[in-house]
């Protein structure tokens, strides 16, 4: 039951995410659905794939029915939606991002997936929704933008998760794994911390000159 509310969840937060992007950049309703739709599933559907299994929305059309709900919502809530500010997006980004993180680790352990798989699951369950969004949009997906600390923050909160996994109960393990994911990308969102990053040396230098 907790899985499956973290899932409904950070559908509804990256549905939105994809819906939020698609306003601002003035697309109809239709490619805002498939913003939506793109971003909520598109990770898990990624996941799911190589794991060998059926995609979680095909078996459970519920997550479909949801991404409608909050495109419909959305719409007419739109001039109440324009308000909010940027950086509360991405704190709710950030919730999603760990509750997809989250479900994708355990999601390979019920698998019997190795623990560094089951991390990359984690991770590419996290970010793989925004990178298909960001490119369909023709951006450059946030997982790629210098100090995101995005990929990283979901690394860290898989890997918790895969250590404390023979010592906790699941939901203890999924919780403090959420957290150490979510607290990460909030303190990258307020601080500006990441890791280092490659630098175009010849191109400073050729500014310089």
């Amino acid at each position: 039951m907790m899985l499956f509310s973290l899932d409904i969840f950070g559908t509804v937060v990256f549905a939105f995410s994809g819906i939020l992007l698609a306003y601002r950049m003035q697309i109809d309703l239709f490619g805002a659905l498939v913003l939506a739709t793109a971003t909520a599933i598109g990770g898990g559907t990624l996941r799911d794939v190589l794991l060998g299994q059926t995609p979680f929305w095909m078996t459970n059309d519920i997550y479909l029915y949801v991404i409608i709900a909050t495109c419909v919502v959305s719409y007419f809530g739109m001039n109440f939606i324009d308000k909010i500010p940027q950086k509360s997006v991405r704190i709710a980004d950030a919730i999603g991002l760990a509750a997809f993180t989250v479900i994708g680790v355990v999601k390979a352990q019920n698998a019997e997936m190795s623990a560094l798989i089951c991390i990359v699951m984690g991770v590419m369950t996290g970010v793989a929704g925004g990178v298909i969004r960001d490119t369909l949009a023709n951006n450059v997906p946030m997982v790629f933008v210098e100090n995101s600390f995005y990929a990283t923050a979901a690394f860290f909160g898989g890997l918790v998760i895969v250590l404390l996994t023979p010592y906790l109960d699941l939901p203890y393990v999924m919780v403090i794994g959420g957290l150490c994911t979510l607290i990460l990308r909030l303190t990258a969102i307020y601080t500006r911390i990441g890791i280092p990053y490659f630098k175009n040396y010849t191109s400073e230098t050729t500014q310089q000159k």
